[in-house]
Formats: C-alpha cells, structure tokens, sequence
C-alpha cells in the first residue's frame, strides 16, 4: 500500500484452541426411555459459551463453525420409579451416532436403587457446520426414565485443536 492507504497484514492470528460451551439440563420431565432414540434436552441452562461465534445452540442441538477436533463430555444423572430400566446414549453427528455408547443407567427400583448415570466422552473430529446433539434410548425394559433435578446433568465441548 501507501502511507496514505496501508494495507494490513496480520501478523498473527487468534486461536480458538481450549475455547469450550456448558450447559445443564433444566428439563425433569421428558422420558429418555423411550424408542426410537430423542435427542436429550440438555441444552437448558448456559453455564457459559467461551465463544458465540464457535458455538450457536438451537434446541437439543450445537453447530460448531470452525472444523477442527473437539471433546464432548455429557454426564446424565437418571431417575426411574420402574422396575429394571436402562435407557443409553451416544453423541450424533449431523443426525449420524458415532463414538461409543453410554449403557450404564440400569435402575432397579428395589431397594431404593432409582437413581443411574451415563457418562460419555468422546474426542469426534467435526467439520465447520457440523451439528452435534446426543441421542437416548431404551435398552431394555419400559417405564419412564428423566434427568434427576435440574442441574443434575451437563453437557460440555471444547475445541482440541
């Protein structure tokens, strides 16, 4: 350019490395024992959102807009007041489930035993534009399964690299 109009370069660029979204659940009344597979309404209270630009929440799901790799943590506290219910999960990509399973939330209702968790973490490569969301199920018998109280569950993802 000229002293009059100078053309910028930058120098350096901002990362957004380590920049991460939570959320908890509010929603204690949705059955997530149930076929086929919802997707979990954990998306009810912003914990924070190190970047709007990175992260857009639109109802159960999140888009990211940078590609890159991102770990997803989601925690889901259950609670069942049927007999031996075991709902799963699994985090979907673009409607597509990928990574492993969450198959621990066997209750019994015996003995007091009606409280469970899932618990997934998985490290999923994503595209720009790419929407994640986690799907639940049932996995063996039927009755109502919800999240426990509200706050009890959380959702979190954080960009890798």
């Amino acid at each position: 350019g000229t002293p009059a109009i100078p053309i910028w370069v930058s120098l350096e660029t901002v990362s957004t490395k380590g920049q991460s979204l939570k959320y908890s659940n509010r929603n204690t009344t949705t059955d997530l024992n149930v076929t086929p597979a919802i997707q979990l309404p954990i998306f009810g209270t912003l914990q924070w959102n190190g970047n709007p630009s990175l992260y857009a929440v639109t109802g159960n799901t999140v888009t990211v807009s940078e590609t890159g790799k991102y770990q997803i943590i989601v925690n889901i506290s259950l609670l069942t007041a049927n007999a031996r219910t075991a709902p799963y999960a699994r985090i979907t990509v673009n409607g597509v489930e990928v990574g492993s399973f969450a198959a621990t939330g066997y209750a019994r209702n015996a003995s007091n035993h009606t409280k469970s968790s899932l618990n997934l973490t998985e490290i999923v490569s994503l595209n720009a534009g790419d929407v994640v969301a986690v799907n639940v199920q049932l996995d063996a018998a039927t009755g109502t399964v919800t999240m426990r109280s509200s706050g009890s569950s959380n959702f979190s993802i954080i960009k890798l690299d």
